[in-house]
């Protein structure tokens, strides 16, 4: 008698885990069905179902980026004011970039769109993490401004780190003084409140 298949959430973690680590050594590209399923000791056909193909499997990266992401912010933001919490999430993140360029290439290439079945949570967090620690220093403020303001902090910091990935920052020291001016620039903007 054969054996059943079992197409569970063991076995889709092995798909992403197995695609994670395809994407942050050779890059999205190279994140095929067949691939993913040899290296997740399995087939294509399991894969398909589980995630209807490459794009759902992609997906799954993207979503499984941002969890990570959001492991490392929450380790170390832990205990800090608002301010504190945003300078420290521009430090993750710029580790986290530097670490993992292929993933962050996935994370930030495809749109957060609430019409694919896209697991979005680790991004709306780290989104509420920024959007909180805002609100913090601007208490009273109206949301809208709140929002944006949050926003745009995490652009500058996604920005930043793009930029130094493609050696627009200049060298080491170079990049480390665009990051502490443009931060403490951010937060000193924050802290001045709307005008």
């Amino acid at each position: 008698m054969p054996r059943p298949r079992t197409r569970d959430a063991d076995l889709a973690r092995r798909f992403v885990d197995a695609a994670v680590t395809i994407v942050c050594d050779d890059g999205v590209g190279a994140l095929t069905t067949r691939r993913a399923s040899e290296v997740a000791g399995s087939n294509v056909a399991a894969l398909n179902q589980l995630f209807g193909g490459r794009e759902g499997l992609v997906d799954a990266v993207m979503a499984d980026g941002f969890a990570l992401l959001v492991t490392d912010a929450r380790e170390r933001t832990v205990g800090l004011d608002a301010e504190g919490r945003l300078r420290e999430f521009a430090r993750v993140y710029r580790e986290f970039a530097r670490r993992h360029p292929a993933l962050i290439d996935v994370m930030f290439a495809r749109p957060l769109s609430a019409g694919r079945s896209v697991d979005l949570a680790g991004a709306l967090e780290v989104r509420a993490m920024l959007t909180g620690a805002v609100r913090e220093m601007l208490a009273g403020v109206d949301s809208d401004h709140v929002d944006a303001a949050a926003l745009g902090f995490g652009v500058l910091i996604e920005g930043l780190a793009m930029n130094e990935r493609h050696g627009i920052l200049g060298g080491p020291q170079a990049a480390q003084r665009v990051w502490d001016v443009a931060v403490d620039g951010a937060l000193a903007g924050l802290r001045a409140g709307p005008r």
